[in-house]
């Protein structure tokens, strides 16, 4: 896969000030560690004519690794981290067969290698949504919501990563004045994309996220 989507990732809707924490009198610097691993699959068919059609199919994949490059400094359990994006297309594989009338069947195969993916920044927020519990939102960088299959000519809109990935946080130790307190989340998700036309695309992902935010008391 060449890039695309996932969720991280699209800001996420401010919550009722009610489920908010409550500010602590002390500062904290947060960062941001998360592994994204996406894998891919797609059919697409192709009407060329009344006398010919085309059927596709392909796999792809990616790993990508978030990093901070400048923290958010926080009083309450929200926040904006800045982070770099990098990581490996793991390439991937696909099989066409054509038929058209009064011709044999033809078909094709081909393979995409594996190519690092070039770095980029984007934003990610985080949030309390629930004692003890804080959510890492969607990476805002556009450049996650397409990505180029490997098989196919066009890039697709896939959308955005994971709306809300929820993790544990010990809240009291932050409210306590902990030198440093760690918060940590997992998720994974099924999505499917489906174009129609003359060309019917069906996508089908699965993205597991895995994150970790360390909240560091400030001098």
């Amino acid at each position: 896969m060449k890039l695309g989507l996932v969720s991280f990732l699209a800001a996420l809707a401010a919550a009722p000030l009610a489920a908010q924490a409550a500010p602590s009198a002390t500062r904290y610097s947060v960062t941001l560690q998360a592994t994204v691993d996406e894998q891919t699959t797609y059919t697409q068919t192709i009407t060329e004519n009344e006398d010919c059609t085309s059927s596709k199919t392909g796999t792809d994949g990616r790993q990508l690794r978030v990093r901070t490059v400048r923290s958010a400094r926080v009083s309450a359990i929200r926040g904006t981290v800045r982070v770099a994006v990098s990581g490996t297309d793991l390439g991937g594989k696909w099989s066409q067969l054509r038929r058209c009338r009064f011709e044999p069947p033809e078909r094709l195969n081909g393979v995409c290698r594996a190519t690092n993916v070039g770095r980029f920044v984007a934003n990610v927020s985080f949030r309390r949504t629930a004692p003890n519990r804080v959510a890492v939102g969607a990476a805002t960088d556009p450049r996650l919501s397409e990505e180029a299959l490997c098989g196919l000519a066009d890039r697709v809109q896939t959308g955005r990563w994971l709306e809300l990935t929820v993790g544990k946080i010990a809240e009291r130790r932050l409210r306590a004045g902990d030198p440093r307190v760690v918060a940590t989340g997992t998720a994974q998700r099924e999505r499917s994309i489906m174009t129609s036309g003359s060309q019917t695309l069906k996508v089908g992902q699965t993205i597991i996220v895995r994150w970790r935010l360390v909240f560091t008391r400030r001098a």
